[in-house]
């Protein structure tokens, strides 16, 4: 269980972690954050630990990808 009370259980296919893997390892260190802060902001709670475990980033990285979406 998470932090909060919250178990993020539904993941993407196997087929398609590895596309977005793949994908994200091509970008810059920039659009890495903000492809990982949109994937994250798809789901309502508990994917920012999802996320960074199949890109293979960091947490804290992909919430200040979400606060550079949020303020430009």
């Amino acid at each position: 269980m998470g932090k909060r009370g919250f178990t993020f259980t539904w993941r993407y296919a196997p087929e398609v972690e590895q596309q977005m893997k793949t994908v994200y390892e091509s970008l810059s260190e920039k659009a890495r954050r903000i492809y990982a802060a949109i994937e994250a902001q798809k789901f309502p709670r508990g994917v920012i630990t999802y996320m960074a475990e199949i890109l293979g980033g960091n947490r804290k990285t992909i919430r200040r990808g979400i606060k550079e979406l949020k303020d430009p």
